[in-house]
C-alpha cells in the first residue's frame, strides 16, 4: 500500500521553477538510494494562508495524480 508524507517549505524570495524541480528531484533520488523507496514529489502553488495551504497541498497532490496517469505510474 502506498504512504505519502506532506512536506511544507518555505521558500526563500525569489526561488525560480527550476531551482524548485531540482531541489525535490534531489529529494528523492536521496530518498531512493537510502531507503531503497521510490519516491515522487509533487509541488502547489506559493502559500500565504492556512487556507492557501491547504489549496496549495491540494494542488500538489492533484500533481501526484496526474503525473501517474500521464507516466503509467501508481495511483498515489
Amino acid at each position: 500500500m502506498p504512504r505519502a508524507a506532506g512536506v511544507l517549505h518555505r521558500l526563500p524570495a525569489r526561488t525560480s521553477a527550476d531551482s524548485l524541480v531540482a531541489d525535490c528531484r534531489r529529494v528523492t533520488d536521496v530518498i531512493a538510494a537510502q531507503d531503497g523507496l521510490a519516491a515522487r514529489a509533487g509541488i502547489g502553488e506559493p502559500a500565504a494562508s492556512v487556507g492557501g495551504l491547504h489549496d496549495s497541498y491540494q494542488d500538489a497532490c492533484d500533481a501526484l495524480r496526474l503525473g501517474a496517469r500521464v507516466g503509467g505510474g501508481p495511483d498515489h
